[in-house]
C-alpha cells in the first residue's frame, strides 16, 4: 500500500469510521484483495469525508445525505454518510449491479 504501515491505517480508520454491524460482516466476507482496497478508499474518506459523491433520490431509493466511493475496478461501492461529530459511517458495502448496495442501505436506513 505504497509504504504506509497497515497497523497506522487500521487505526486511522478507527478513529474516524463507525460501521453498521451488517456493513462491517459484508468487509469481512470480501477477498483479501478486496478489503485492501475498500481500506484504501477509507483512507481517502478519513482525509476527505466528501470525497465521496453524492447521492439523491433516484430509482424509489432516497440515499439523499448518503455518499458513494468506487473500490474493486469501479464495479463495487462503499455508500456511508458523514455524521454530525465529523465521523463517517459505513452503512454498506457491495456491488453496483443491478443497484443491489444501493437498495441493501435504502432498506437499512428505512427506519432512521
Amino acid at each position: 500500500m505504497n509504504g504506509v504501515d497497515l497497523a497506522d491505517l487500521i487505526e486511522l480508520i478507527e478513529e474516524k469510521v463507525d460501521w453498521h454491524p451488517d456493513a462491517a460482516a459484508e468487509f469481512r466476507a470480501l477477498p483479501i484483495e478486496m478489503r485492501l482496497d475498500v481500506l484504501q478508499q477509507l483512507t481517502r474518506i478519513t482525509i476527505n469525508p466528501k470525497a465521496g459523491k453524492s447521492l439523491e433520490d433516484k430509482h424509489g431509493m432516497d440515499l439523499t445525505g448518503y455518499r458513494k466511493m468506487y473500490f474493486w475496478r469501479a464495479t463495487h461501492r462503499i455508500i456511508y454518510c458523514v455524521e454530525q461529530n465529523g465521523k463517517c459511517k459505513i452503512w454498506g458495502i457491495g456491488p453496483r449491479a443491478g443497484f443491489a448496495v444501493y437498495e441493501t442501505v435504502a432498506d437499512r436506513t428505512s427506519d432512521l
